[in-house]
């Protein structure tokens, strides 16, 4: 009898819960929206912005930047207008207006549109990246790429240097890519590691890449293994 009792009071009060009202929840239904992408780079002096209103019922979008002092808020500061055309608008801002200058720093923005006699506002960060990037395959292959959203792309060197064990690094010395492509904003090349010349005394073999472009110089360090010998 007491199982009985238990069980029944358990299931009124699991049929009470069901029968309590869902609460109501108010939507906003703005009838638009857009999304925001960015691109600037350690060789960029400005940034690009694209807005893309997949409705395409939108003419303009505003652009401010968040002003931080010590981590606090201290304002906006409008940037400017960006038209919209059949649902796609662009614009650029200077480095300097967007106070950025060095890979990892972050603008943070607020763009505003009005549907509808609705307003609302989407926020965005612009981080600047570092233009240059590499993978090594294997201890065998080092590929090397470049992109910059604006920059002229002047040229890519290499250095490299073998490091015996327990030995302090020498010079480097210069040598080529085994292939290379360079196309205005864009750089492909690629190094073969030549592990079979290497020797049982050998550490590793450092690389030192040497990207100038836009009047700036970078330069990226990459570090391959020597295989150990059978």
């Amino acid at each position: 009898m007491t199982k009985k009792l238990i069980y029944t009071l358990v299931s009124a009060g699991m049929f009470a819960v069901s029968c309590q009202k869902e609460p109501k929840i108010d939507t906003y239904d703005l009838g638009s929206e857009f999304f925001i992408s960015s691109n600037i780079t350690s060789f960029d002096s400005k940034a690009l912005v694209s807005i893309d209103n997949q409705p395409k019922n939108l003419s303009t979008v505003e652009a401010f930047l968040i002003n931080f002092k010590d981590g606090a808020y201290e304002g906006e500061t409008k940037l400017g207008d960006i038209a919209i055309t059949n649902g796609v608008g662009t614009s650029t801002y200077s480095a300097s207006d967007l106070k950025i200058s060095k890979i990892g720093d972050e603008a943070t923005l607020d763009f505003k549109a009005t549907f509808d006699n609705k307003p609302f506002v989407r926020s965005h960060s612009i981080v600047v990246a570092n233009a240059v990037s590499y993978k090594v395959k294997d201890d065998s292959l080092v590929t090397v790429d470049v992109n910059t959203a604006f920059a002229t792309i002047d040229k890519v060197t290499v250095k490299s240097v073998v490091v015996k064990k327990g030995a302090l690094r020498g010079d480097l010395t210069d040598m080529a890519f085994e292939k290379e492509t360079l196309d205005g904003t864009d750089f492909n090349g690629y190094i073969l590691v030549k592990q079979a010349l290497l020797t049982a005394t050998d550490s590793v073999v450092v690389y030192e890449i040497t990207t100038e472009a836009n009047g700036l110089t970078q330069v990226e360090e990459v570090i391959v293994t020597v295989k150990e010998k059978e």
